[in-house]
């Protein structure tokens, strides 16, 4: 009985830490949230900051930024301006 309650608690612990590896979220630059796609390149997902002015990076660690995702920018009511780098190809 106690080798299945260990089984059991054991199963549990490792499940959990499977979701946590997989939910972690995505990875921060500065204010920017991306996530790094199979070409190698990168998708801003998310922008953090509450600048009125901002630069989105050509590069982040080397990686080419060449994509904006969906909502980026919701919620951001402080922004005015945005500078967008001749990387970037498609905007969503």
């Amino acid at each position: 009985m106690k080798l299945k309650k260990w089984l059991l608690g054991f199963m549990t612990f490792a499940a959990m830490v499977v979701l946590c590896a997989v939910c972690a979220g995505a990875e921060t630059y500065g204010d920017f949230e991306y996530d790094v796609l199979d070409s190698g390149t990168v998708t801003i997902t998310k922008y953090i900051g509450n600048a009125e002015k901002v630069d989105i990076p050509a590069e982040i660690y080397g990686k080419s930024v060449t994509s904006i995702g969906d909502w980026a920018f919701e919620n951001c009511t402080s922004l005015t301006s945005i500078t967008i780098p001749d990387s970037v190809t498609c905007i969503e």
